[in-house]
């Protein structure tokens, strides 16, 4: 047993090998300009790959919302990572539409560039070449005015796809450390929180264009994504924390991707 927790801690803290991959995941001027194509312009966002149960669509509307008169400095001085179970309040699927518009949905106006045929949907957070190919899977429990269970953001869309049913606590406990081997005095609080986001980055076309710095790039994404999320999360006085302890392979086959070669789980953030 020893020796096992000795040879994994070994392979896992090995320098040469950490700066061999850090020299992979460079991008170099070399033959650089033979992967600059307008693969940027693709976006697989319309709708999941697989069947879904439910669409909900979204709003963006919050003309008479305290949100709108909220100042971006205080927002920004008050996002912090909370302690798990601190200022509990009632989410509605008001409040989660905003935030994920917002915060990882399509800006208002489109932009045309002249080697696509259709306008391009920016977003409201930056990407490596524009290919948005971090994708936000969501367990949502006790929202009201939202059933529980798995789905899908689809920011083109702005609409939450339902494809599974709820997911207990004793499921999500699974899902991270903190919960299953008890790390934390707050880990028990964590499971009843309303809101869990997973961060899910899609490799299909982004390592066509920038190889092996696709993945600090997808990483560089999704803590974009996480950010607007906690500040806008800040805005409406809810609470947030980023989770980077998470068990990828439990994750993926709980939202059926595992079998996926170009998804793979990087990052999550907890909301109640």
């Amino acid at each position: 047993m020893e020796e096992t927790l000795l040879r994994d801690h070994n392979e896992f803290f090995a320098y040469k090998d950490f700066f061999e991959l850090l020299e992979k995941y460079k991008q170099r001027s070399v033959a650089w300009r033979a992967h600059y194509e307008p693969r940027d312009l693709v976006q697989d966002d319309y709708a999941p790959t697989y069947t879904y149960e439910q669409l909900v669509p979204l709003t963006r509307d919050c003309q008479e919302d305290e949100l709108v008169r909220k100042q971006l400095l205080d927002v920004l001085q008050n996002r912090r990572s909370d302690t798990f179970g601190e200022g509990r309040s009632k989410w509605k699927l008001s409040d989660l539409s905003k935030l994920l518009a917002f915060a990882a949905g399509t800006r208002p106006t489109d932009v045309f560039v002249p080697e696509a045929s259709d306008p391009i949907h920016f977003r409201t957070y930056p990407s490596g070449g524009a290919m948005y190919s971090v994708l936000l899977f969501l367990i949502t429990k006790g929202i009201e005015g939202l059933p529980d269970g798995l789905y899908r953001y689809g920011a083109e869309a702005n609409a939450l796809y339902r494809f599974g049913d709820p997911v207990s606590q004793g499921e999500i406990e699974q899902l991270f450390p903190v919960t299953q081997f008890r790390l934390s005095a707050q880990a028990d609080s964590l499971t009843e929180s309303p809101v869990f986001i997973f961060f899910v980055s899609n490799y299909r076309y982004l390592f066509q264009k920038y190889g092996f710095a696709s993945y600090p790039l997808s990483l560089l994404e999704a803590g974009h994504i996480c950010q607007n999320i906690q500040l806008m999360s800040t805005a409406l006085g809810k609470s947030s924390r980023p989770v980077a302890g998470l068990f990828a392979d439990r994750i993926e086959k709980l939202l059926g991707i595992r079998n996926r070669k170009y998804l793979h789980c990087v990052y999550s953030v907890i909301l109640w």
